[in-house]
Parts: C-alpha cells; structure tokens; sequence
C-alpha cells in the first residue's frame, strides 16, 4: 500500500483484527486496491493508526474469506475481484440452505410473525439503507430458529460486513435483495425451503451479475 496517496483517518478507537479487515476489505470490493497490490503490515499500520498485530489478524481473516493470498516472506497479495466474490458467494449459498431448512422445520407462530412484519416494512420502503438492515434483520430471525452452528454464523458476519459495501458499487442490487428477500420470506413462511433456497439462490445470482458487470466496466 506503500505510496497510494496521503494517510488515511485513523480509527477512531484502538483496531482490532475485524475491523482492520473490514476496512481492507472495503478497499479491495471498492477498487482503491486492484488485484496483485501487495498489503504492507507496517504502510497498513501506520495508515489506520493502529499497530501490526491488528493488521496480521485482518490479513488472516481476508486470507480465509478469500480476498488475499499470503506469501511467505512477502506479505499479502489481493486476489482478483471476480473469485474472490464468487467463492465466498457460493459458501454463504451452501450455508443458507442449511439455515432455510432448519428454519422453516423449527418455524413458530412468534417466528412468522416476525418475518411478516420485516416483509411489510421491505414493501413499503425503496431507501437503501433501510433495505440494508431489514435484510440482515430477518437473517438474525432466520438464524436465531435455525440455531445455525458457529461456522454459519462466522460466514454471515462476513456477508453483512460487505453488503453495504455492495450496494454503494452496484445500486440495482438493492432491488434486486429488497425483491429476493420477500420471495425468501415468503417461501418460508409456507414451509417451502427448497423454493426458499431457490429464491435466494437467484437473488444472488442477479446481485453477482450486476457487480461483475460492475468490475469488468470499472477495469
């Protein structure tokens, strides 16, 4: 990162490896580090104003989610943006199938009512922001009755942290989530979840055309 321009704002409190890789990871979906870039511990550092440890954990994290690739000796390389989207598509695809399932099979009255109410209030807004967090609310319902193990839980940390990140490079995918998250909702409140699975399943497909249109415009 060394020579990108003036330092970055500091964060606001003392970083920790989460945060670091959120901001990294920004960074890598938004284009201002390409593929190849080589991420310095100690040009990261002093950016962000934090110290290394913070920035080893990040460059960790962005390995195992697929967003860099380590080298022994020389640090962290980004990876190409389409893969890097794509796989961690494809695992949250995998986990979503497992919550669907568990969801609609533990289903209570409290639960679907729940979902209903989110999918009266996704109807009745079109503000980005506002679909943001209505889409990850009902995924806390979802996974609250799916009692998802923790690996589930881990990927879907990861899919929030960068869908609002998305929905900055490529506003027609939040459309596209507003409308695949009713049709989810729907599915599983009629008990439905392999049409669930293949409401979802589609929802990001679309959102995934979109942002490598989105990527190939911008390269």
């Amino acid at each position: 990162m060394g020579g990108r321009g003036p330092a970055q704002a500091p964060l606001a409190r003392r970083s920790s490896g989460e945060l670091v890789a959120e901001r990294l990871r920004k960074q890598i979906i938004t284009g201002e580090l390409g593929p190849g870039e080589r991420l310095n511990q100690e040009d990261i550092a002093a950016q962000l104003g934090t110290s290394r440890v913070p920035v080893r954990e990040a460059l960790v994290i962005l390995e195992q989610e697929g967003w860099v690739k380590m080298e022994m000796q020389r640090g962290g390389f980004v990876l190409p943006i389409d893969t890097s989207v794509a796989d961690n598509a494809e695992i949250w695809d995998l986990v979503f199938g497992l919550v669907a399932r568990r969801a609609v099979e533990r289903m209570t009255p409290d639960v679907a009512s729940a979902l209903t109410e989110l999918a009266g209030e996704l109807n009745a807004t079109d503000d980005s922001e506002a679909v943001s967090t209505l889409c990850e609310r009902y995924l806390d319902v979802l996974f609250e009755v799916a009692n998802a193990p923790a690996v589930a839980r881990t990927v879907r940390r990861t899919r929030a942290t960068a869908i609002d990140t998305f929905f900055g490079v490529a506003p027609e995918t939040i459309e596209l989530s507003r409308s695949g998250t009713l049709a989810v909702i729907d599915a599983v409140l009629a008990g439905d979840s392999e049409r669930a699975n293949a409401a979802h399943r589609e929802m990001q497909r679309d959102c995934l055309d979109v942002l490598m249109k989105v990527f190939e415009n911008r390269a």
